[in-house]
């Protein structure tokens, strides 16, 4: 399959899954997703960027550390994620 195409693809099925990704794993993932944030330390004015967010579910809990005074870059290819996260 061309990449251009196997990109599209790939973006339509996690659009697709990323309302109901969140129901589904948040719980299961909490842990591991916990230690990540303590391994990372992010900090109040910090400037992070996260790559291949996925759904956000880190995303959200990077950008509710740094606060309003950081930057967060996220680079991901579902597009309700890069949504929801400007958005607030």
């Amino acid at each position: 399959m061309e990449a251009r195409l196997q990109t599209r693809v790939q973006r339509y099925g996690w659009d697709a899954a990323a309302p109901h990704y969140h129901s589904g794993w948040e719980a299961q993932l909490r842990p591991a997703h916990d230690r990540l944030m303590e391994m990372a330390g992010p900090a109040l004015g910090q400037r992070v960027i996260a790559v291949a967010c996925g759904s956000g579910l880190v995303t959200k809990r990077l950008a509710d550390r740094i606060g309003p005074t950081g930057r967060l870059l996220a680079t991901g290819v579902v597009t309700v994620t890069s949504g929801r996260l400007r958005n607030g």
